[in-house]
């Protein structure tokens, strides 16, 4: 994720706290206007059915005065209801449209009628005198009875489940009003607390990982080791990646530039500029520990020669030979370098001067036992000096290869005088 995404994205969460904030409002009010809605519906609702089972009831009280006092009058009640009943069901019927099914609608309308028809049944029997046939008014009257029941039954349970519809509104009423309470009320100082401190995080965050780039930069130009790089895959963290591939190829190739520098391409041996250096740490490190040590200067014999005879091919090789003997002879802890076209130093411990001229009979030895091989072209000869140096009265290197160099010329006139 980018740093950008990153800083949008801390930004965003007391924004998301105000959105869900303003959504649970916005809910609790949408709750609140339907609970009222509803409570307006249950109480219209209420009163349809109480008024078409007032007209039940009116036409049926009309219908029994009549059958016992036969008064005409009760009949224009009876007929007055029984008139209100088709318009006040249908509007009962239109208002429940939500609430009852359609068999349910058709289930009501059916006791009503057939409560009606068992008055309008009953009204053929009025008024009630010896000639009535009893049995069929206590039947009508029993049948109605029992249809008014079904019919108050159906009604009691419609106005049961519509409280019950209420109560449940009302129970999601109050859980969207505690919704918005915590969230709106609590829910935001909670957030914004948190947006500080996810804010405080990613800022401290951020300064570590500046400062960490930063700290690689300085390491860059000091050319030392980067460490290991960022795993983050945002702008700091590709910039780091990218920094320390830099800085390790940059170190790399000044590793290189100094091995160039300091050693030399044909032999791999220490040349000049790197023999010296390190020359003066060993003699320094052999001067604290009182180790005496000895400096060998070697001079190839008949370089030149080999050189305009066989070509220089040929005379490198000689140089390659040499060095290799060096370095099958002498121990991994001496110090070989090549100082010149064919002239070779060697700084290593010993005892005395004695064990020193061991050492360069061994390095004769190693020279005879190469020229004795079969199909060489020339044969390789090593003048050498030794210089020793004191750790009572330690010397430079540049005085010990001068005092080693002057014993090799003296080696060198020698072999010319013989």
């Amino acid at each position: 994720m980018k740093v950008r995404s990153k800083i949008l994205a801390i930004m965003g969460v007391p924004v998301v706290f105000l959105g869900a904030s303003t959504l649970a409002m916005l809910d609790a009010g949408v709750q609140t206007a339907e609970s009222l809605e509803d409570e307006r519906k249950a109480f219209v609702v209420e009163g349809s059915f109480q008024q078409v089972e007032k007209d039940l009831v009116e036409a049926e009280n009309a219908t029994r005065g009549y059958l016992i006092t036969g008064d005409p009058g009760l009949l224009d009640q009876y007929a007055d209801a029984a008139a209100r009943f088709p318009r006040d069901m249908t509007a009962l019927i239109a208002l429940t449209g939500g609430q009852l099914s359609p068999e349910e609608g058709r289930t009501l309308r059916g006791l009503a009628d057939q409560r009606l028809s068992l008055l309008q049944s009953l009204l053929i029997l009025a008024p009630i005198d010896d000639l009535t046939n009893h049995d069929e008014l206590n039947g009508l009257t029993m049948a109605g009875t029992a249809v008014m029941d079904r019919f108050e039954a159906f009604v009691d349970r419609e106005e049961a489940e519509a409280a019950n519809r209420l109560r449940a509104r009302q129970r999601a009423l109050d859980a969207a009003r505690r919704t918005w309470f915590l969230v709106g009320i609590a829910g935001m100082p909670v957030g914004m607390l948190v947006s500080l401190l996810v804010v405080g995080f990613y800022s401290h965050r951020f300064g570590s990982r500046i400062s960490r780039t930063e700290n690689v930069a300085r390491l860059l130009d000091q050319g030392m080791p980067l460490g290991e790089p960022s795993t983050s895959d945002d702008e700091l963290g590709r910039l780091e990646r990218t920094l320390i591939r830099t800085g390790t190829r940059v170190v790399e190739l000044q590793g290189e530039l100094r091995r160039m520098g300091t050693s030399d391409p044909l032999t791999r041996l220490l040349n000049r500029r790197g023999f010296i250096p390190s020359a003066e740490h060993q003699l320094a490190m052999a001067k604290r520990t009182h180790q005496p040590m000895a400096l060998m200067f070697l001079d190839l014999d008949g370089l030149k020669r080999v050189n305009d005879t066989l070509g220089h091919a040929a005379g490198d090789s000689m140089i390659t030979e040499a060095a290799y003997v060096m370095g099958r002879t002498f121990r991994a802890s001496d110090l070989i370098g090549r100082v010149g076209g064919d002239e070779f130093c060697v700084v290593f411990t010993t005892e005395s001067e004695e064990t020193a001229r061991l050492a360069l009979r061994r390095l004769q030895q190693a020279v005879d036992e190469t020229n004795g091989e079969q199909g060489r072209t020339f044969r390789l000869a090593l003048s050498a000096g030794i210089a020793m140096f004191d750790p009572e009265r330690p010397s430079s290197v540049d005085e010990m290869m001068a005092i080693a160099d002057e014993r090799m010329y003296e080696t060198k006139r020698a072999k010319v005088g013989r």
